[in-house]
């Protein structure tokens, strides 16, 4: 896509439920995590773009143990929340092999718990963070999860609207002679 707002709109009103796209880490490290013809803004524009033409939820994912900054990720997050991103992935960067980029940090079940927790009170309407994390993780429980809360609660106000339409009886009929 490289951001071609054409591209993002065409696959933002294909009738997608959740809209995607991985900024993979913070700003300061695109460069030497991601592709060069990827970058952090880029990337916040593509899911701008996506809420823009009525995308109702946008979901990215950072790896972590490429040589972050705890702030770095913290300011990251927030930005993300920012431009409207609803879903937040964090896990740990796992090195394919002895060609990509090396491990800098196994990051601590506790550190991303802590993260976990700075996002959601971000108001992420939904994170996933921990070491076996990976972008896609548990996308189909948080979507039926979803689905079925909003019938749950579909189904709750029919029930109080025809409760409310029993206890105050059928409207009254004029009759004239």
């Amino acid at each position: 896509m490289q951001g071609n707002r054409d591209s993002v709109n065409l696959v933002a009103q294909s009738g997608l439920d959740v809209f995607a796209h991985n900024v993979e880490t913070v700003e300061r490290l695109q460069r030497v995590v991601r592709d060069r013809r990827a970058n952090w803004r880029q990337s916040l524009g593509v899911l701008t773009a996506a809420k823009e033409v009525g995308v109702q939820v946008t979901k990215t994912s950072i790896m972590l143990g490429c040589g972050e900054e705890k702030d770095e990720v913290i300011a990251a997050m927030r930005e993300l929340r920012a431009h409207g991103v609803d879903v937040l992935t964090l896990g740990q960067y796992m090195r394919p092999t002895k060609k990509h980029m090396a491990v800098s940090e196994f990051v601590t079940p506790a550190a991303f718990e802590a993260y976990q927790k700075a996002a959601e009170q971000m108001g992420f309407l939904y994170v996933a963070s921990g070491p076996m994390v990976r972008s896609s993780y548990r996308a189909g429980e948080f979507y039926l999860k979803n689905v079925l809360n909003q019938r749950k609660e579909a189904a709750a106000a029919s029930a109080v609207e025809a409760a409310a339409d029993v206890a105050t009886g059928p409207e009254p009929v004029a009759v004239q002679l």
